[in-house]
């Protein structure tokens, strides 16, 4: 490179070459069925290097750029990724621009589409559903669909054969579910495959879950890609360059077809949080929002005898046609004393965000993050909130809590003369009072 600070391929070749890095790991290190070779992601900081490299020699290369967010999105700095993305889209041709933006990847059947006709371009409905984290100000799904498919170019992509990654059938799973969880490679005359958790998925041998079966293999290599659930296996035959691996038909199964029925049943994951429905005013439904933040996922600071953190803590709600009705987003400050809590336990404070809403369904997100670290909880659910009239008899949501005092010992037992510590989690260890806050 020092000799060719203005060579492009070379850039690429280099990056490349530091992105597919791999190390050997045991079966027993990884807890997985076989020996073999992992993607290492240690190298990334030599591969973001090389690519600013190249932009400061060519600012205006998209590729330089789309790469550079590749690299900075992989190691969660989503503000650098955010920033590249964005001059990457800034430089493409429309065409090309619509290809990048393409949402047709991620619905059902594309594995078997070979070209996508009608480009679906208009993401901001898509994406915006799919928004991790509405207290940013970007889309974080969004930016992994763009680092899938830089990924997907950058890994599967043949310029000298006319091959483009993200229409090969590995950068069509890449894109539509990430980055496996586990990958193995094995070139083996025959192999022992499980369906047991990190084998392949029970549609592989229906009903026979936990079996084991030798496989012939003879003349072909595999390529294995376990997710959580499910896995998808790619065969080529040996000799052949590594774009030439596909969903094929192996031992009577067709794979091919197996990987279209997973396009159905790709998994999502949510954290709890519990919410509170009681009566508001002007028939409006009052909604409490009890959560508790680890002290283990604040970065506090000490002065003197006290421990200081910020947290941002955002509630919001969408409606039938996600369009935002509620968005009440709150910076909080803790102070404690050094000798009170124990910073690295998961102990945790409690708080509540209450607002008055119209009674209707909705889409429901509770989002918090610390404000000095990169720690983030999200929780996303649907919420029915009901109208709490007058004209029979209706009984609240139930609130568990920790205690419950009157601010005035002589005052009436009302909500606004009550004192609720709320217990989000809804445990409590042996002989600890039980304290529950109900309206009838």
């Amino acid at each position: 490179m020092e000799n060719q600070p203005y060579d492009r391929e070379a850039y690429y070749r280099i990056g490349k070459i530091y992105y597919t890095k791999v190390k050997y790991l045991s079966a027993y290190e990884t807890g997985t069925l076989f020996d073999g070779y992992r993607d290492d992601r240690s190298h990334l900081d030599k591969f973001i290097e090389i690519f600013k490299g190249l932009i400061e020699h060519y600012p205006d290369d998209k590729d330089g750029h789309l790469f550079l967010g590749l690299g900075y999105l992989r190691l969660k700095d989503y503000s650098q990724a955010y920033r590249h993305f964005d001059k990457a889209k800034s430089l493409m041709p429309d065409e090309e621009l619509a290809l990048f933006t393409n949402i047709g990847y991620l619905k059902a059947g594309a594995i078997a589409q070979k070209e996508f006709h009608s480009f679906e371009s208009d993401t901001s409905g898509f994406f915006y559903h799919r928004d991790p984290l509405y207290l940013t100000p970007y889309n974080e799904r969004e930016m992994e669909h763009y680092c899938r498919v830089a990924e997907a170019n950058l890994l599967f992509s043949n310029p000298n054969n006319g091959i483009e990654g993200w229409k090969t059938e590995q950068g069509k799973i890449l894109i539509k579910y990430g980055p496996p969880k586990n990958r193995v490679k094995a070139k083996n005359d025959a192999m022992l495959v499980t369906t047991s958790l990190h084998g392949l998925l029970e549609s592989v041998n229906r009903g026979n879950i936990g079996a084991a079966k030798m496989l012939d293999t003879f003349g072909l290599s595999f390529d294995f890609w376990h997710y959580d659930d499910f896995a998808f296996v790619f065969s080529k035959g040996f000799g052949s360059p590594d774009y030439n691996y596909k969903l094929s038909v192996w031992n009577g199964m067709n794979l091919n077809e197996i990987a279209q029925d997973e396009e159905e049943k790709y998994p999502e994951y949510y954290d709890y949080e519990p919410k509170g429905l009681f009566r508001g005013e002007k028939g409006r439904t009052r909604m409490e929002v009890y959560y508790g933040v680890p002290f283990n996922k604040v970065k506090f600071e000490e002065e003197g005898e006290y421990y200081y953190g910020n947290y941002e803590v955002g509630v919001f709600l969408h409606d039938r046609n996600w369009k935002r009705t509620l968005e009440d987003v709150q910076y909080k400050d803790l102070q404690f004393k050094v000798t009170g809590i124990d910073t690295s336990s998961d102990a945790f404070t409690v708080d509540q965000l209450i607002n008055h809403v119209e009674p209707d369904s909705y889409y429901f997100a509770v989002e918090i993050q610390d404000r000095y670290s990169d720690n983030v909880g999200t929780y996303r659910d649907t919420v029915n909130v009901e109208e709490y009239g007058y004209e029979t008899l209706q009984i609240s949501d139930i609130q568990t809590a920790f205690n419950i005092k009157m601010l005035d010992s002589l005052g009436a037992v009302t909500r606004e003369n009550l004192i609720i510590t709320p217990n989000p989690p809804r445990f409590y260890r042996a002989n600890q009072p039980i304290y529950i806050y109900y309206e009838i």
